[in-house]
Formats: structure tokens, C-alpha cells, sequence
């Protein structure tokens, strides 16, 4: 048998960076996050889950809920979902948990 090429390719596609994202946080301790929800794949059972996780691993961490913003999309997205965001003064958001 003589000499062959072979060619790789990765099947999940393109994997080039279109469009950059906020700088990660250093530390979660005494940082505030958000939770938003779109409402889909049970967030009433695994937010609390990851609330508790997060709590456990930064003591001094500040979550508000999901439940204190409105849930599905429309609400995640609206500009006044945005506003109180900001007015709560969160460092970071927990978007959705499942599409």
C-alpha cells in the first residue's frame, strides 16, 4: 500500500468567534446575579438547584430570583427587564437553562 492523505474536519461547524461577550468575573463572593427566566425546561426546579450550588461555593454571593423578573422570552429580552437589571445592580445574569 502506498502513501494516502487524510483529511480531518470538525463536524460541529465553525467555531470562530463572531461576537465578543462581557469579561468573566474573577470571583463570585459579594457579587450580585441575576436569574432570568424564558420559562422553558422546568426553572422552578433546577434554579434553586443551582442557587443553592453557587451559595454553597461563594458564601458571601447575592442571587435574586427569577420569579422577581417576568419569565419567557418577551420578558427576558424587554427593555424594562433590562432597567431593573441594572437597578438591582447585578454583576452578572443566569439566562434560561435550557432551550
Amino acid at each position: 500500500m502506498g502513501e494516502f492523505e487524510l483529511n480531518m474536519y470538525n463536524p460541529t461547524g465553525a467555531v470562530e468567534v463572531t461576537q465578543s461577550f462581557a469579561a468573566r468575573l474573577p470571583d463570585l463572593n459579594g457579587k450580585t446575579i441575576c436569574e432570568l427566566s424564558h420559562g422553558s425546561f422546568q426553572s422552578h426546579r433546577t434554579f434553586p438547584v443551582i442557587r443553592e450550588l453557587l451559595q454553597k461555593r461563594f458564601p458571601t454571593l447575592r442571587i435574586i430570583p427569577y420569579t422577581e423578573f417576568g419569565v419567557g422570552r418577551a420578558e427576558m429580552e424587554s427593555e424594562q427587564t433590562m432597567a431593573r437589571v441594572v437597578e438591582k445592580g447585578c454583576d452578572a445574569v443566569i439566562t434560561g437553562n435550557a432551550a
